[in-house]
């Protein structure tokens, strides 16, 4: 149980770090182009879904581990999972909402998607090897 634990208060620190610094610090001029953006966002709601989703990854995780052992493992689960939860945001909004450049905002949000689920992998994969041992 710790292991869980600790690997979805690593996905919602990793994940916030990251989509934070790249929404309101390094890419915050390419968000506010694009006219979707609420000016005052509810974090609540982004909260609730890295939680959610960190639960997700990390109950899939511990059933899957065998076939992805170490943080070699935990960093390929996460950018299998990454490339299905990141290409919504980058393929799939860009086609139902108005951007400003339909390559910039896959850039963009490749990028973002493709550093937070490396980060993640890497700790998920770590936390795993240490303490879901203690599971087993």
């Amino acid at each position: 149980m710790l292991a869980h634990t600790l690997s979805v208060l690593a996905y919602l620190v990793i994940t916030f770090a990251v989509q934070a610094s790249n929404h309101l610090v390094v890419n915050a001029a390419h968000y506010a182009r694009q006219g979707i953006v609420a000016p005052e966002p509810i974090f609540a709601g982004g909260v609730a879904s890295m939680l959610v989703q960190g639960a997700v990854l990390t109950f899939l995780y511990s059933r899957l581990r065998p076939a992805f052992p170490g943080v070699t493992g935990g960093l390929w689960f996460a950018l299998l999972m990454g490339a299905f939860l990141g290409s919504y945001i980058a393929l799939g909004e860009p086609s139902k909402y108005l951007v400003s450049s339909w390559v910039e905002w896959f850039a963009v949000e490749a990028t973002a998607s493709l550093l937070q689920f490396a980060l993640f992998g890497l700790a998920l994969g770590s936390i795993h090897e240490r303490w879901g041992r203690l599971a087993t």
